[in-house]
């Protein structure tokens, strides 16, 4: 009986993570599909904004909207606070931009991954990949 009682609160103590972490996913994909769409045509006309502690990274403002499904999960620093998620800090950029281009293809299947990299143009893909690839490598 003792066991049952035990297994039933295990089970719970599951149920109420497993909410708990699908109620993160769903916040996350709201941010990701209420994005401002930009206009390509003045992308090089967008102000630069600082993202980063350190004066040398920056980010144009138009991508910064869509780097911020990024940050939630791999940090602005490429530094992530979860270590079910990879960090970014120190990748190569042609590494990087591989693995986004895959997610977008679906060739590489995640269901958190797919739909950001969806809703990223090649170019855009490119500047992330490059800003996360000369930030310096975790320890």
């Amino acid at each position: 009986m003792k066991l049952l009682e035990n297994l039933s609160f295990v089970r719970s103590i599951f149920l109420i993570r497993s909410l708990f972490f699908y109620l993160f996913c769903l916040l996350l994909l709201c941010m990701v599909f209420s994005y401002v769409p930009f206009d390509s045509a003045g992308a090089s006309d967008q102000p630069q904004i600082q993202i980063s502690t350190s004066p040398q990274k920056t980010i144009s403002q138009s991508l910064a909207a869509k780097a911020t499904a990024c940050f939630a999960c791999h940090g602005e620093t490429g530094r992530s606070p979860n270590s079910i998620w990879p960090n970014l800090a120190g990748q190569k950029a042609e590494y990087l931009e591989k693995q986004l281009l895959s997610f977008k293809k679906g060739t590489r299947k995640d269901p958190m991954m797919n739909p950001v990299a969806e809703n990223l143009s090649d170019q855009q893909i490119q500047e992330i990949a490059q800003y996360y690839s000369s930030l310096m490598a975790c320890p």
